[in-house]
């Protein structure tokens, strides 16, 4: 069978994707090696059922060609670190709306999440309307 390992250079990913190569599947890795090892493929890459796309799981061109004729997509990319998100949220949901062709987004957050509508509003011709007020600024008198 095709299999599709997304996050393959990963330390899990890259173990999946020995396996399903041990069990004489096809494997296709789509991994952009921002926290996955190259190393971590190093012992599979004479195996001829590998094939490794360098790129984000949201690049459409990728995508097609690895997923053509897949039977099965273990997704595994994903930030390893909490860190970045935490530092940049807008990049996370800005991303995910974007997948989904989500072009209005609303942040609901009791830390001043709200904070980035104004950025994000201009990008999709919206007004930005500063009408919230955040719960923890409300309700703590801060």
């Amino acid at each position: 069978m095709k299999c599709i390992v997304t996050g393959g250079a990963g330390f899990i990913g890259s173990h999946l994707t020995e396996r399903l190569l041990n069990d004489r599947h096809s494997v296709s890795i789509i991994d952009n090696f921002s926290t996955g090892r190259p190393e971590n493929l190093q012992h599979l890459l004479h195996n001829t059922n590998l094939s490794i796309f360098e790129g984000k799981i949201n690049n459409k061109n990728i995508l097609e060609k690895a997923i053509s004729g897949a039977e099965w997509v273990f997704h595994l990319a994903a930030l390893a670190d909490i860190v970045p998100s935490i530092e940049r949220p807008i990049d996370d949901t800005d991303e995910a709306a974007k997948i989904q062709e989500i072009y209005a987004e609303t942040y609901l957050s009791c830390n001043e999440g709200y904070k980035y509508s104004a950025k994000l509003a201009p990008r999709y011709g919206l007004k930005y309307h500063d009408l919230i007020i955040p719960a923890d600024k409300k309700f703590n008198n801060k």
